[in-house]
């Protein structure tokens, strides 16, 4: 289950990159993720470390080397 805390962050976050003109689609769900790892403090592991460090950015990234 993911807290309103969250929930609230994860929308906020996606309004601000729907406004720079993101795209919908599958990508609410890295918006979920990112603000589910910002409230609980946790780690996330991804390919795409430019997303969530721009839109979370105190959230901690393991992500492989860009070539």
């Amino acid at each position: 289950e993911i807290s309103r805390p969250a929930l609230f962050l994860a929308a906020r976050a996606h309004v601000h990159y729907r406004r720079k003109g993101g795209v919908k689609g599958k990508i609410l769900a890295d918006f979920l993720v990112g603000a589910h790892a910002a409230v609980t403090d946790m780690t996330v592991i991804t390919r795409d470390r430019d997303r969530y460090r721009s839109y979370f950015p105190g959230v901690s990234i393991v992500a492989p080397p860009k070539h």
